[in-house]
């Protein structure tokens, strides 16, 4: 699913994910099954809002090998015998920007709230949010700007342009459960 903003101005039909392909030392049938299928059927009842729906990802394995730098360590947990593997660093490329090496969700040289959005990771919310404000649809600027309020903050943002898209995420929400919710969405976007 794209986030808020994006679907706002992309039509969020198109966005979609038909497979994942993972390394097979990597792929966990039971684990997979469960994760993409089981705790999402309850969604398969759900009536999505125009543009979005419940579409089950198919995972495919790889034998290729990646190499080592790409690769994040894996351990084994003896007591629960599953293979636990995070990838915590990896590059960035947009076409039209610097390419990012992204270390813990933070942008190599940054900490967030940055000191300057302009410097965050072109995938942080900020930047996302500054980016959104030079695009955004004429019909959100009255609510997003009004004269009477001070500047714009990414929660206003979100919570102004993304309606739709937060019915479908709450669902997936009480479907997945445990979900944690991003802190600090009252940033002013300069």
């Amino acid at each position: 699913m794209v986030n808020s903003l994006l679907a706002s101005v992309i039509d969020p039909t198109s966005c979609y994910l038909d497979c994942l392909i993972v390394p097979k030392p990597f792929y966990h049938r039971i684990g997979f099954t469960r994760a993409f299928d089981e705790r999402l059927e309850p969604l398969q009842r759900m009536n999505c809002p125009n543009g979005y729906r419940i579409q089950p990802l198919k995972t495919l394995t790889t034998t290729v090998n990646f190499p080592s730098t790409l690769t994040p360590p894996a351990t084994i947990d003896n007591d629960k015998n599953t293979l636990n593997a995070t990838a915590v660093t990896s590059i960035t490329y947009v076409q039209g920007r610097p390419t990012e090496v992204v270390l813990g969700g933070v942008k190599m040289g940054n900490k967030f709230p940055p000191s300057r959005l302009q410097a965050a990771s072109c995938l942080s919310r900020a930047r996302m949010g500054l980016d959104f404000l030079k695009i955004v649809p004429q019909y959100y600027r009255p609510q997003l700007f009004p004269s009477t309020s001070g500047p714009c903050t990414y929660a206003t943002l979100k919570d102004t342009v993304g309606r739709e898209t937060r019915v479908v995420k709450t669902a997936i929400k009480e479907a997945l459960g445990g979900w944690v919710d991003n802190d600090g969405d009252d940033f002013e976007l300069h």
